[in-house]
């Protein structure tokens, strides 16, 4: 056994070592180290950073959780134990590791930068705000915490408050290039999903100038180029982001978008590439997964599903993606014994107990459907697909709640709109609106998520985006909204009606423009309270009153529920027309075939704060 007069000096040679990147050297010092203190919790630390930058990133895990145990009360190896479990795609096992560093440094803001980066990495955006802004109070100048915070601005789409966030940054005295740059790269963000592309990508271009390596950049460079029409441009711009970081799960999730809106080949073969580069990277297989079940390939979403629970088992999105699958493929019982799984740990997610109560419902156990919906109900009272799969369970079950809920008659209200100021033809208004509209069509199909079967859906939001002949109906739309929401009787224990108020704010808006053989997949809009649709463009062929082409349809769900008439109510499409109705009432639109397009307006309608 070797004196620690010895163990001190093979550190400090190992440190020399590792200074000077002579990774081998280094390693043998470390080694030797641990021949004689297996458990010294320096030599496991610089061992976990020597298998980092040998890319051997689970023994380089390994060692940090060893260097952990050995010296619990040292902050920095959870620091760098949580960096790398949120790039190897398991971010939700990094937020206890940082809550047990904050524990010990409660005050330490790099602490607390790293426990926002891991709960944004896990979409809890919300609470890593509060963790930036405490770094912020604890140490004002870390520019990084800015950064950061303007990030978790931009994913809850408080756009505004960004501008403010960068600017105070942006003032302090000693930005390095780097810092000025990410700054930059956050208002470019910002700008493009304020339907402001051009003037994002102008702000882009002058952070990667700053910083031609600036992580996000090119990503960021190709949704500026989407929203400028440039679809080329963009794909070039995901693919250089993958070249320099084959496991940006973004720009792989950008460039598969999209490749299957082009029709392209390679949809999906970013992701085989990185995994022969990176074959126990779970998030790859987890992101192809995702993609698989979007497209309807199930029997191919199960076996990536299963491949990435096979590295990281306690990963539940994961799971409940497995779940989602196992329902589509009519394995009921194995879907069931997966969200029981989840369930039971304790913390199932929103999307859970929704895919249970789905599950349910197509295995005929409406009784189970309903509890589990209403467990989501009472988590989430707003959330429009629980309230959607808890109608259909009492649907199912012949409960007279379900039409209190879904009052079709009372709920579905259809406003012929008059043209707006300075138009007395109708039909030249929306002729005029419908080629406005051609420039945000230009996809070859639609986006993957979508409800839309042939057909193009425009990117962003259409209101408050200076189109001159858009805020023009918008205004007539305001006052029909207005008249909806007036019309709306007192009842404190409805979920739509509850939520009346005076004061309302848009919370999407898009136009869709439907092809030959198009039509909307049943679904529910999960942001609204109400949603809607305005017809600009409209093809003859649903003038037919008994096929009903082109028509939209209420009361079907999105899976067969066993109901003898699923369409419970349908609306006869017409120019100047816009129908309005619950949020979580299931709509689609029944398939037409003509060679003319059907375009609409729509939007969701939210309680203003």
């Amino acid at each position: 056994m070797a004196s620690s007069s010895t163990v001190q000096t093979l550190l400090q040679q190992a440190n020399a070592a590792l200074a000077r990147h002579d990774l081998e050297r280094g390693e043998t010092y470390l080694q030797q180290v641990l021949a004689n203190a297996p458990e010294n919790p320096a030599a496991l630390f610089f061992l976990g950073h020597v298998r980092r930058a040998q890319q051997r990133l689970p023994e380089a895990i390994a060692y940090y959780e060893r260097a952990i145990r050995s010296q619990p009360d040292q902050p920095m190896a959870y620091h760098h134990l949580a960096t790398l479990l949120r790039t190897t795609g398991r971010a939700a096992e990094a937020v206890p590791v940082m809550r047990a560093a904050e524990h010990l440094a409660p005050q330490d803001a790099r602490t607390q930068l790293e426990l926002g980066l891991a709960l944004a990495d896990t979409a809890e955006f919300a609470l890593a705000e509060d963790a930036y802004r405490k770094a912020l109070r604890l140490q004002p100048a870390l520019i990084e915490a800015s950064q950061a915070l303007s990030a978790a601005l931009i994913a809850q789409t408080r756009l505004q408050e960004v501008e403010a966030v960068v600017a105070t940054a942006l003032n302090q005295p000693t930005l390095s290039p780097g810092q000025r740059a990410g700054l930059k790269l956050n208002l470019g963000i910002a700008r493009v999903q304020q339907n402001r592309p051009a003037e994002g990508l102008a702000l882009l271009d002058e952070a990667q100038s700053l910083m031609p390596n600036l992580p996000h950049a090119d990503y960021s460079r190709a949704n500026a180029l989407q929203g400028l029409g440039r679809m080329e441009a963009a794909e070039q711009a995901y693919r250089k982001a993958l070249q320099r970081n084959p496991l940006d799960l973004s720009a792989h999730t950008g460039l598969n978008r999209l490749h299957y809106r082009m029709a392209s080949p390679d949809f999906l073969k970013s992701y085989d590439e990185a995994a022969a580069l990176y074959p126990t990277a779970s998030a790859l297989f987890a992101g192809k997964a995702d993609f698989l079940f979007l497209a309807g390939l199930y029997e191919d979403a199960q076996i990536a599903y299963r491949r990435a629970l096979a590295h990281t088992p306690a990963h539940t999105p994961w799971r409940e993606g497995l779940a989602a699958t196992l329902t589509r493929l009519g394995a009921f019982a194995d879907a069931a014994a997966e969200y029981e799984q989840v369930l039971q740990t304790g913390k199932p997610s929103l999307a859970a107990r929704c895919g249970y109560a789905e599950c349910l419902l197509r295995a005929g156990d409406p009784e189970k459907s309903v509890r589990i919906s209403a467990e989501a109900i009472t988590h989430s009272p707003h959330d429009q697909l629980a309230l959607a799969l808890w109608g259909t369970g009492l649907r199912q079950l012949g409960d007279p709640r379900e039409t209190t809920l879904n009052d079709y008659n009372a709920f579905v209200r259809v406003y012929d709109l008059e043209p707006p100021d300075g138009f007395s033809d109708a039909q030249a208004f929306h002729a005029a609106l419908n080629s406005s509209l051609d420039p945000l069509h230009g996809d070859r199909r639609e986006h993957i998520d979508q409800t839309l079967r042939s057909g193009t859906q425009t990117l962003g939001n259409l209101f408050g985006t200076g189109r001159d002949l858009v805020e023009r109906l918008r205004a007539r739309i305001d006052h029909a909204v207005a008249d909806y929401i007036a019309q709306m009787p007192p009842q404190d224990t409805h979920p739509l009606l509850s939520r009346r108020t005076d004061n309302f704010v848009y919370s999407g808006s898009w136009s869709v423009r439907l092809n030959n053989r198009g039509f909307h997949t049943n679904h529910v809009h999960p942001k609204g309270w109400i949603s809607s649709a305005y017809y600009v463009d409209i093809p003859t062929v649903t003038r037919d009153t008994v096929a009903k082409p082109g028509w939209l349809k209420f009361g079907e769900p999105s899976f067969e529920a066993g109901f003898a008439e699923p369409i419970r109510r349908t609306v006869q499409p017409l120019q100047g027309r816009l129908v309005l109705f619950p949020s979580y009432m299931w709509h689609g639109t029944i398939a037409f075939e003509a060679p003319a397009t059907r375009t609409t307006i729509a939007f969701d309608v939210a309680p203003a704060a």
